[in-house]
């Protein structure tokens, strides 16, 4: 399996999103879901893995299988509370009832996508996660400018 789905490089103003499975059906899912997309997609099998993506690169969303081999989505959104610029996670699960959605919305994550994956419902999320993060990054600028003006 490649590290990188086929998508066209994400840029400024575009998601980048990393999917982290051990199932290669939710990678296949994924890429043919996100393929018209404009986004960067990352895909790894583990936490480790996912965790050595997001000490390398800026991401917006991470989509993570609620058991992985190495740990669980709790474990990612642990890491992701380290960043300076943490971004959205959604839980994918085919138990995704409603008190995983509930737990993971407790605990600071974005969204649950129950599988199998729905082409519509992995859209809405992404769009939803990404629209959010969007806005948050432009507040967070404009405080850090405001702040920067009175400094002068």
């Amino acid at each position: 399996m490649k590290d990188y789905l086929r998508m066209q490089p994400g840029t400024t103003g575009e998601p980048a999103v990393l999917i982290i499975s051990s199932f290669e059906e939710d990678h296949i899912g994924f890429s043919r879901i996100l393929v018209d997309c404009h986004c960067e997609a990352h895909a790894v099998r583990t936490c480790q893995q996912g965790l050595a993506i997001l000490r390398e690169r800026a991401v917006s969303i991470v989509i993570c299988e609620r058991d992985l081999p190495d740990g669980t989505w709790k474990d990612i959104l642990q890491a992701l509370d380290t960043l300076s610029d943490r971004p959205y996670l959604i839980v994918t699960s085919r138990l995704a009832d409603d008190y995983l959605w509930v737990e993971v919305l407790n605990l600071g994550g974005y969204d649950v996508l129950a599988k199998p994956l729905d082409h519509k419902e992995v859209v809405r999320a992404i769009d939803s996660a990404w629209r959010n993060w969007s806005q948050r990054q432009h507040h967070r600028k404009r405080v850090m400018k405001a702040g920067n003006v009175g400094q002068h």
